[in-house]
């Protein structure tokens, strides 16, 4: 049986902006833009993990 309550929390948890955001703007403050931009993709691959691994 799938807990839908479940599910929708651990979305929201997700879908929550978090330390990815401050990261990505003190690198963009710090380095710029073109230079921090080489973080998205890594940001990007944590994300497919760990939605993968609830999937």
């Amino acid at each position: 049986m799938i807990s839908w309550l479940f599910i929708g929390l651990v979305a929201t948890i997700l879908l929550t902006p978090g330390p990815t955001n401050t990261l990505l703007a003190s690198s963009g403050v710090q380095v710029g833009l073109k230079k921090s931009a080489k973080l998205i993709p890594a940001e990007v691959l944590g994300y497919v993990i760990s939605i993968s691994a609830w999937g």
